[in-house]
């Protein structure tokens, strides 16, 4: 009689590698999400090119950049002013799902005072701060001085603004809503 261990133990094997190969399940959809193929575009090799090879003016700068060719950031439709609603209802389910707590500052006083007056409570709930308006160099260091000890970057946000239906800032943006 044969011993069965090493036909169990194809088996199992067997089973093993159609895990490995079976395709990823989704454990979880909030909805609203979108492809990663275009972002990772520039920096996957080109199927055209014979050598596989992306072209060096695909690639986005690595290392260091010059941020003065950023600057300025603007954000239409987002301005400095006082929050007066809360987020719509399909605005709220998405936001239950918030990873983390953001922030949306500029460089006017309002938003600096505001930095200052939240920086410790910002620090304390782990929010990251994006900088949807910032005219230049001098101004990116008023809100990180502002903001000191927060992860602060200088990015326009008038997408992301229009997606929450945001039109002012500064605003704190949390699992709950909107926060001034």
């Amino acid at each position: 009689m044969r011993h069965p261990l090493p036909w169990l133990v194809g088996i199992v094997w067997s089973g093993a590698l159609a895990l490995v190969q079976a395709a990823p399940v989704v454990i979880h959809d909030a909805g609203g999400t979108e492809p990663i193929t275009p972002y990772l575009a520039p920096l996957l090799p080109d199927p055209e090119s014979p050598s596989g090879e992306t072209p060096p003016s695909a690639h986005p700068p690595m290392g260091v950049f010059d941020l003065q060719q950023r600057l300025p950031i603007t954000s239409p439709g987002l301005s400095p002013g006082r929050l007066t609603r809360g987020p719509d209802p399909a605005v709220a389910e998405r936001l239950r799902h918030l990873p983390l707590p953001f922030c949306l500052v500029g460089a006017d006083p309002m938003s600096l005072q505001w930095l200052r007056a939240h920086r410790d409570a910002l620090r304390a709930a782990g929010a990251v701060c994006l900088a949807v308006d910032v005219p230049d160099v001098q101004a990116l260091t008023r809100i990180q001085q502002a903001g000191a000890g927060l992860a602060i970057t200088a990015a326009p946000g008038s997408d992301l603004a229009e997606a929450l239906g945001l039109a002012v800032y500064p605003v704190l943006v949390t699992r709950d809503g909107f926060e001034q």
